[in-house]
């Protein structure tokens, strides 16, 4: 097989990556073998059938990526079955991004579809829990948020007429909007929670992937 014909194979296995790190992937093997028979390693099929097939090395490319955007680093090599790790590649993503990404690791993976699919519940349940809990708190903090205002407008209207309610309706429309407040503070904080959680599951159900793949 050329080096063309194969990449463009190796590119339609990783068709799901992001577009950003699909095209890192093509360059560095462009490179890489391009390198490799420059160097002597062998003539352009031989070099090619090194690396393995097109459908392996996506696997192993689509796992690191998923590592990659499980580290708290702001990039990680790309690294092939013979060792090499000379380039670097961007690794910002979004958490959706991120969840896909190990998806797609997760059924790329040497592993039965049913261990997959039990890994993937693994990795999906908490995280829609939480999110359902998110999403809740988040509810409540929009419905004080217009209650606590019209409280606050309330006492400020007849605070010059009737001191007395006045101060009550201020002081109920503040709490409210103290409380809110705090609301906001414990979904941020639930949220980093979540997200560091989220990572550490993430790096434990690619390490079983990993580990599946050195034994294949």
């Amino acid at each position: 097989m050329s080096k063309e014909l194969y990449l463009k194979e190796l590119e339609r296995c990783l068709r799901h990556l992001p577009a950003e790190d699909r095209q890192a992937a093509i360059d560095y093997y462009r490179d890489y073998i391009d390198d490799a028979i420059a160097n002597g390693d062998g003539d352009e099929s031989e070099v090619i059938a090194k690396l393995g097939s097109a459908e392996e090395l996506s696997a192993g490319i689509i796992t690191d990526v998923a590592i990659s955007s499980l580290s708290s680093e702001e990039s990680s090599s790309i690294q092939d079955d013979t060792g090499r790790t000379d380039k670097k590649v961007k690794s910002k993503h979004n958490a959706a991004t991120t969840i896909w990404i190990v998806i797609l690791a997760i059924f790329a993976s040497p592993v039965a579809l049913p261990v997959a699919i039990t890994l993937l519940v693994l990795m999906m349940v908490p995280i829609i829990v939480v999110a359902s809990v998110l999403f809740a708190f988040f509810v409540c903090m929009i419905s004080i948020i217009p209650s606590s205002l019209v409280l606050l407008l309330s006492g400020i209207s007849i605070l010059s007429s009737q001191t007395g309610n006045a101060i009550v309706l201020i002081g109920n429309g503040l709490t409210s909007l103290g409380l809110s407040g705090f609301i906001m503070l414990f979904i941020v904080w639930l949220a980093r929670a979540v997200a560091r959680a989220f990572k550490a599951i993430g790096r434990w159900i690619v390490g079983i992937v990993s580990k599946k793949r050195e034994k294949v």
